[in-house]
């Protein structure tokens, strides 16, 4: 007690006001400028060959983290959501998601709009912009005009069902939806095998995305996030 006497109770109030500021600052820090949760489409395409890889390139000097797990669905990210976008409080998040539910086709629209919902009503209740990056919606063909998606398993109409779960989320929230990630891979030369780029691939998808990442970080930048 002989430090209380020292510096007074105002001192030690002082001090506990200093700690209470680093700790909620430390507790609030960004640990992360961009998080990208996804499936095997955020994860494949090996050593630096990643989608993510890419916005690294295009982005220098942002942290882009990759939190792509293969098989993963709409709820498995809504699951983790917490853990693996939340609590590295980044400026943006990346939403790739929905490609396994189509072809699970397990679970009903209702069920698959809560899980998108929740991850994107959270994540702006937190100031993070948020991308939703979707693999429905037309595809460009060889002169690179949209023409509907070609689907070579799975139902077709379900996949429209999922690409309007997307519009309307992205409408409720003030999200960016960026349909069909894609759109350009339009020649064999852009696949590993055929549900998964490789990274010639990613690069074009990286290209679709890197747009939208812009947009969400001047708006972040202008209300003043750094």
């Amino acid at each position: 007690m002989k430090w209380i006497a020292a510096f007074g109770w105002a001192g030690l109030l002082a001090v506990v006001a200093v700690y209470a500021l680093f700790v909620l600052r430390y507790k609030n820090a960004s640990l992360a400028d961009v998080v990208c949760i996804g499936d095997s489409l955020t994860a494949c395409g090996g050593m630096e060959g990643r989608y993510t890889d890419f916005l690294s390139k295009d982005l220098p000097g942002l942290r882009i983290i990759n939190r792509g797990i293969n098989g993963d669905t709409l709820f498995g990210g809504r699951e983790r959501f917490e853990r693996d976008v939340l609590s590295l409080h980044p400026k943006i998040v990346v939403i790739e998601l929905g490609a396994n539910d189509f072809f699970r086709h397990d679970r009903s629209p209702h069920e698959l709009y809560v899980d998108l919902a929740t991850m994107v009503r959270s994540a702006r209740e937190q100031n993070i912009g948020v991308a939703i990056a979707g693999v429905f919606g037309d595809q460009l063909d060889e002169k690179g005009q949209p023409i509907p998606k070609l689907f070579h398993e799975g139902d077709p109409a379900f996949g429209q069902t999922i690409l309007e779960i997307e519009r309307t989320v992205a409408k409720q929230y003030g999200a960016i939806h960026i349909e069909n990630i894609q759109a350009d891979l339009t020649q064999p030369e852009y696949w590993g095998d055929n549900r998964h780029p490789n990274a010639a691939g990613n690069r074009l998808v990286a290209a679709r995305i890197l747009p939208a990442v812009k947009q969400l970080l001047e708006a972040q930048a202008a209300s003043g996030r750094n």
